[in-house]
C-alpha cells in the first residue's frame, strides 16, 4: 500500500459512488415511485430521498474517518465486539452477494428481451459473471480504472437521451404541484431511498484514499450527481408519458427512449444507446458489490481475496436463478432495496453512535486487495 499506484484518488471515489448507485434502478425507478406517490410529484420524493441519503452518507464517512486506514469489515469488530462484528460483516457479505445475483438476473432479462432473443438466459448470466470476475481479480485499482473509463460514456449518452426526450415533454403532466398534499410525497421518499443503494463502497475506499479528508467531498459529489440524474429521469418520464401510462410499464425509462424521434431518420432506434448505458451501469454495479463481498470475506475470515472471489460465484449464480418470471425479479429488486435500508442506512448510524459512546478510535492501514 506504500506506493502511489496502490492508492485511491478522490476523483475515483466520486466515480465509484456514482457507478454503484446508478444500476438497474434507473430502469424501474419511475414506476416504483409513481405507484407509491400516485401523483405527478413523484420526482420530488426522489429528490428528497437523495438528500436524506447524503445525510446518511455523511454519517458513514464520519464513522470511517474515526478508523483511518481500515475498512468497515475490520473496524466493525472494534465497535461492537468480535462476535457481533463478525455476524454483522457476514450479513453484509450475504447482502452484497444477493445484489450481485439480482444484477446478473436483471441483465439477462433485458439482454434476452432486446438483443439476444435466442440465447439462453443461463448462458448470458454465466458469461456476464465470468467477464466481471476476470476484471475483479486484480482488486480495487483495475475496478476503479474501469469505472473511470465508463463514466464519461454513461454521462454523455444519458444526458443526451434526456435532452432529446424533452421534445415531447408536456408541463401539464407534472401539474399540479402538491395536489394531494405532502403525505404522498413522504410515502414516496421511503420507496425512493432504495434506488440510492451502492454508496457503501465508501466503507472500503476511504481506507485507501490518498487524502482521506476528501472522502466527504467525494461522496457528496457522487451522490449529488446521482440525485440529479435520478430526479431528472423521473421528472422527464412523467412529463413525457404521464403517471397513468407509467403505472402500466415494466421498464418506463426504456419506453421513454422509444418516444425519441428526430426528423431525417439519421438514427431510427435510440433505444440502442440506452441499452449501452444500462449494460455499463449494471456491469459497474456488479463489479463493485462482487468486490465488496470478496474483500469482506477475506477480511472477516482467513481466506485469500482471490479464493473468496471464486468461492462466491456459484452463490451469485444461484441467487440469479431464484426468480421464475419478471414479476418475481421485481419482487427481488424491492427486497434488495428494503434490505439496504437496514444494512446501508441503519447499521452504519448505529455503529457511529456506539463508536462515539465508547470513544474507541484507532488507526492503522488496511491491506488492499
Amino acid at each position: 500500500m506504500g506506493n502511489h499506484k496502490d492508492t485511491v484518488t478522490s476523483r475515483q471515489v466520486t466515480i465509484a459512488v456514482f457507478s454503484l448507485v446508478i444500476g438497474a434502478g434507473i430502469l424501474t425507478v419511475s414506476r416504483e415511485v409513481v405507484d407509491t406517490v400516485q401523483t405527478p410529484d413523484a420526482w420530488i420524493s426522489v429528490l428528497l430521498a437523495g438528500l436524506l441519503t447524503m445525510i446518511a452518507g455523511a454519517m458513514s464517512v464520519i464513522l470511517c474517518n474515526r478508523y483511518p486506514g481500515r475498512t468497515i469489515f475490520q473496524f466493525s469488530k472494534e465497535v461492537v465486539g468480535p462476535v457481533i462484528g463478525t455476524v454483522a460483516n457476514t450479513i453484509a457479505i450475504l447482502y452484497f452477494i444477493f445484489i450481485a445475483g439480482f444484477e446478473t438476473r436483471i441483465l439477462s432479462e433485458i439482454v434476452s428481451t432486446y438483443l439476444l432473443h435466442r440465447t439462453p438466459e443461463k448462458v448470458l448470466m454465466i458469461t456476464f459473471i465470468w467477464v466481471a470476475t476476470y476484471q475483479a481479480i486484480g482488486g480495487i485499482n483495475p475496478i476503479l480504472k474501469a469505472f473511470e473509463i465508463y463514466f464519461p460514456i454513461v454521462i454523455v449518452l444519458l444526458v443526451g437521451i434526456l435532452l432529446l426526450s424533452m421534445r415531447k415533454f408536456e408541463i401539464i403532466n407534472i401539474l399540479p404541484f402538491f395536489g394531494n398534499g405532502i403525505t404522498p410525497l413522504l410515502k414516496g421518499v421511503g420507496s425512493s431511498l432504495t434506488i440510492y443503494a451502492g454508496y457503501e463502497i465508501i466503507f472500503v475506499t476511504t481506507a485507501w484514499m490518498e487524502k482521506p479528508k476528501d472522502a466527504m467531498k467525494s461522496l457528496f459529489k457522487g451522490l449529488i450527481l446521482t440525485t440529479v440524474i435520478n430526479t431528472a429521469v423521473v421528472l422527464i418520464t412523467i412529463g413525457v408519458m404521464s403517471i397513468d401510462e407509467i403505472k402500466n410499464l415494466a421498464w418506463p425509462t426504456s419506453s421513454l427512449v422509444a418516444e425519441i424521434y428526430l426528423p431525417g431518420g439519421f438514427i431510427e432506434n435510440y433505444k440502442l444507446f440506452f441499452i449501452i448505458i444500462w449494460m455499463i451501469s449494471i456491469y459497474t454495479t456488479f463489479l463493485g458489490v462482487q468486490y465488496l463481498a470478496a474483500v469482506g470475506i477475506s477480511q472477516n475470515f482467513p481466506v485469500k481475496y482471490r479464493n473468496a472471489l471464486f468461492a462466491i460465484l456459484p452463490f451469485i449464480y444461484l441467487v440469479a436463478l431464484v426468480p421464475h418470471d419478471l414479476g418475481e425479479v421485481f419482487i427481488m429488486g424491492s427486497a434488495v432495496g428494503y434490505t439496504w435500508l437496514g444494512i446501508g442506512l441503519v447499521v452504519p448510524m448505529l455503529f457511529l453512535v456506539i463508536s462515539l459512546i465508547r470513544g474507541n478510535k484507532k488507526g492503522g492501514r488496511a491491506k488492499q486487495k
